[in-house]
């Protein structure tokens, strides 16, 4: 059982405040170290276009997305902000600063001192007056500009060495060698720290709900997404795990690569999926979230990504539940290359439907329209991706990895979003 965790994180970055004020919160029976680990995440090497989307992001929705996940994250984990916009171009000064601190007892004082001031009370934390001031609140005695001229080449080494192991985002909590980004993902950091009952937050049970309590669930997806075969294999099993609580979902199939398009999602969306570690840890995640909903058969298509309407259009033709299956599960357990209209036409069948009536169909106008409507309609709900997800027509949730929230919704739990 580990006892020690490495904590990368930049000041400037509202996640890496969120994230260990909530590690910081977890009540345990025995204490964890934890190793400060400033980095500066505009200079780690092949970065790929990961930075932050709140400060940097060209795609509007995702922005505004992850401007309400913020909110939404620091609201169920009690974390009080004061987001303000006016000093968010950061030069790396302050981790600069920590980075010249050798004592990491001095360098958690400095940290929390810094994310406080930061992220509560708006200051400017690349001002070396406001810094000095902030390094005697938290009881260090600092010639500011000197540390800061001195932490320059420890940053830079701290920046290498995160590179190195994979790192390329913050906040990044590395256990037994294992890494995991975001807040999250600390209930996988809670379990590599032997607490084996961790999971995912959840504020609102089945057993709260008022008698006879009915939602709608709104579901947009696209087959060629991986992590929307996740959720939709979750969804079907949180319908039956949300009784007495009576749950009404609406598949709403969309294309990826349309949205992605209609967003003007930058160019380095494509680069970051061609990152190395980028991919490595997508891939680790995926069979962490996959195990985290109980298991789920699941290889990786060889084809990926590729580019076909014909399956979307086919489920709007027939909207059969057992179709809708098959169709992920060729794609996602099966490797077989849907691209292919032909093959298209043979996993119909197989299905037992009428392959012929049913692309024929999908050729039809009314079809045409149908989706089109879909895609106009996931934009207006501020889709950037999928899977994504819309309770009782509310705010849209984005990711697999926030059903817990959508759960939360769905047994009648409200964000003051």
């Amino acid at each position: 059982m580990a006892s020690e965790v490495e904590f990368y994180y930049d000041i400037a970055c509202p996640f890496s405040y969120l994230a260990v004020s909530a590690f910081r919160s977890i009540p345990r029976e025995n204490p964890i170290k934890i190793q400060w680990m400033p980095i500066y995440l505009d200079s780690i090497k092949d970065r790929a276009g990961v930075g932050s989307p709140i400060v940097k992001g060209d795609c509007s929705a995702k922005k505004v997305w992850m401007e309400r996940d913020l909110k939404m994250m620091c609201e169920r984990y009690n974390v009080p902000i004061n987001r303000s916009p006016r000093y968010e171009d950061q030069d790396g000064t302050p981790q600069k600063l920590l980075a010249s601190i050798d004592n990491n007892g001095d360098r958690e004082k400095l940290s929390l001192a810094l994310f406080s001031h930061y992220w509560l009370k708006d200051c400017d934390i690349q001002d070396s007056k406001v810094l000095e001031n902030i390094a005697k609140e938290a009881g260090l005695s600092l010639n500011v500009q000197q540390q800061i001229a001195r932490g320059e080449e420890p940053l830079k080494k701290l920046n290498e060495e995160a590179n190195k192991l994979g790192i390329f985002r913050v906040p990044c909590f590395r256990v037994s060698r294992k890494i995991y980004f975001g807040p999250d993902r600390l209930y996988f950091v809670e379990r590599e720290l032997g607490n084996n009952q961790a999971s995912e937050l959840r504020l609102r049970l089945p057993s709260s709900a008022t008698p006879g309590h009915r939602a709608k669930l709104t579901f947009y997806y696209d087959f060629v997404s991986p992590w929307s075969y996740i959720a939709a294999v979750a969804i079907e099993r949180l319908v039956e795990q949300l009784k007495p609580v009576t749950v009404d979902v609406e598949w709403v199939p969309v294309s990826l690569p349309g949205l992605i398009q209609a967003n003007k999602a930058p160019v380095e969306a494509a680069l970051d999926a061609a990152n190395p570690a980028f991919l490595k840890a997508t891939g680790r995640d995926m069979q962490m979230q996959i195990a985290l909903r109980g298991g789920m058969p699941f290889k990786f298509n060889s084809k990926f990504p590729y580019i076909s309407t014909t399956t979307l259009r086919a489920i709007l033709v027939n909207d059969a539940a057992d179709l809708r299956r098959k169709i992920f599960q060729e794609l996602w357990t099966a490797d077989r290359d849907l691209s292919d209209d032909k093959v298209v036409a043979e996993v119909i069948e197989e299905a037992g439907y009428d392959a012929k009536d049913i692309l024929s169909k999908a050729e039809e106008d009314n079809i045409k329209d149908q989706f089109a409507q879909n895609m106009s309609r996931a934009l207006k709900a501020g889709a950037f991706g999928v899977p994504a997800f819309q309770v009782n027509d509310g705010t849209l949730i984005f990711g697999q990895d926030r059903l817990n929230i959508v759960a939360d919704m769905l047994c009648g739990w409200n964000c003051n979003l």
